[in-house]
């Protein structure tokens, strides 16, 4: 049997808890963070995006595909083969046994493009349901023509099973779905907007820090890009490189972000197009940025 994935991450709330199963990355469930089974996660998940309701659809997919495979659908040598699997991996073709429906319903759950898979699991189980009556008819029938099972008739029992299985499954995710109703809540509905920068041109890139103290961002105040850092709540900016990066030009700053999770140090990227980049770092307290990686990617 698979192990188990953790159906409702899609809930806003902190859910998380730091004895979950190996191999499970705990954060808080919001843009930019990953929490989930790793070989469980939906594409949104492993990409750190926002989730709903159809990511545990993805994530009941690959146990359902688990079920009839035998194997999971998303595989590597390490978590983060499997992070890039999903992402941009295809599963490979479940058996012939499997009856063509059920494969189709398994293919929809693991749509890369939430839009594309199963919207509700209220749909999902009404398919397996009439895939399950079609499948146990089928091989009933079959057995009754022989009563020495072959081979067939025991991957249609296992079939049959599978789909059994996985309704049961399917409803007790769709409760639990029922059960949560803020997971359907615009996190936004009660938000309210503040304005935190009032310079003239461009700002952009700009990232809070883990801790929502610290704002750090790109602007062109100064007539060229620089980076820009400010204490949330007050109206004081401090230009953190000054004109000095980019070292070369016409290389120009490309991303800002934070080191770590209590906001002391931030990452600076500078370079073109596609890179590669040279990546610096500089206190939040102040200081000469200092030159950290050359020849680097696109930080994460």
């Amino acid at each position: 049997m698979p192990s188990s994935p953790d159906f409702g991450l899609a809930k806003l709330d902190e859910l998380a808890n730091p004895k979950t199963v190996t191999d499970t990355i705990t954060a808080h469930t919001r843009p930019g963070a990953i929490i989930g089974t790793i070989p469980y996660m939906s594409p949104e998940q492993a990409s750190g995006k926002a989730l709903d309701a159809r990511s545990d659809i993805f994530s009941f997919g690959v146990v359902l595909y688990e079920l009839l495979a035998q194997r999971r659908p998303f595989r590597g040598a390490s978590d983060l083969e499997v992070l890039q699997t999903i992402i941009h991996g295809t599963p490979e073709p479940l058996a012939a046994a499997v009856p063509y429906e059920l494969r189709l319903l398994v293919e929809k759950a693991l749509e890369k493009a939430p839009a594309e898979r199963y919207q509700t699991m209220r749909d999902v189980v009404i398919d397996l349901k009439r895939i399950q009556r079609h499948s146990g008819a089928g091989t009933e029938r079959d057995l009754a023509r022989d009563e020495r099972p072959t081979r067939r008739h025991q991957a249609r029992w296992v079939v049959a099973g599978a789909i059994a299985t996985a309704v049961l499954i399917a409803l007790a995710v769709t409760w639990r779905l029922w059960q949560q109703d803020d997971i359907w809540r615009n996190p936004l509905t009660d938000a309210r907007s503040e304005r935190l920068t009032d310079f003239e041109g461009t700002e952009t890139d700009a990232v809070i820090s883990p801790d929502g103290k610290v704002m750090v961002f790109l602007a062109d105040r100064g007539g060229r890009f620089d980076v820009w850092l400010s204490q949330i709540g007050t109206s004081d900016f401090v230009n953190v490189t000054q004109g000095k990066l980019p070292t070369v030009l016409p290389a120009v700053i490309r991303r800002v972000g934070f080191v770590g999770d209590d906001g002391s140090r931030i990452w600076i990227s500078e370079g073109q197009g596609s890179g590669p980049y040279t990546l610096w770092t500089a206190s939040v307290l102040g200081g000469e940025p200092r030159r950290f990686l050359a020849d680097a990617m696109e930080p994460a």
